[in-house]
């Protein structure tokens, strides 16, 4: 479209939420999910060492990568760091929801506050 200048894309996070305010279990969960889903592909790997990171291909994430990645605490807590984020200049957060007890309200209970944002 001539003349018309496009703006930008949004920008989005991916955010991990466990849902605790046990530390440790939120820590325990982020693992099990960072190292299954990130660690063995190659541009995750390069992208966390770029970032400050240092990752190897097919192990573990660092412990320094998941608590940085890994948002957790009450729901009051982890809307505070919604709106922190927001705040930072995010235009949106794609939230996954890490299972730390497996009940049924632990994945809806964030969906309240993420829809008061």
């Amino acid at each position: 479209m001539a003349g018309r200048s496009a703006s930008p894309p949004p920008l989005v996070a991916h955010v991990l939420v466990a849902l605790t305010t046990d530390r440790h279990l939120a820590m325990a969960a982020g693992h099990q999910y960072i190292d299954k889903n990130t660690m063995a592909l190659p541009f995750y790997v390069k992208m966390f060492t770029s970032a400050g990171f240092p990752a190897t291909l097919g192990n573990a994430a660092p412990d320094t990568l998941v608590n940085n990645l890994v948002i957790s605490g009450n729901e009051d807590e982890v809307t505070v760091r919604f709106s922190e984020l927001l705040a930072s200049g995010l235009d949106k957060l794609m939230v996954t929801l890490l299972p730390i007890k497996e009940t049924d309200d632990e994945q809806f209970r964030p969906m309240y506050s993420i829809a008061e944002l």
